[in-house]
């Protein structure tokens, strides 16, 4: 059984642009928030962070695709996590 691997953890707004990227040539994933703040009950609990994560299966064929699409929203590919 596959499993997701956190490609991009970062702000919102870069983690839809890098989804909208993977959408545009086909590669499926999926962003969900990231808890830096909302783990703090007085903290500020919107959505300022979140990580794309795609199947380690869809990394493994398209992982140049996937470097590429990190570089155009100004990140280096993270790796495995």
């Amino acid at each position: 059984m596959s499993q997701l691997v956190r490609i991009l953890s970062g702000p919102t707004y870069q983690a839809d642009m890098l989804k909208e990227e993977l959408d545009r040539r086909g590669i499926p994933s999926v962003v969900r928030s990231a808890p830096p703040l909302s783990a703090y009950p007085s903290a500020y609990s919107g959505s300022m962070y979140a990580e794309v994560l795609v199947d380690e299966a869809v990394l493994a064929v398209n992982r140049e695709d996937i470097e590429e699409c990190l570089l155009l929203v100004g990140e280096g590919a993270e790796g495995e996590s």
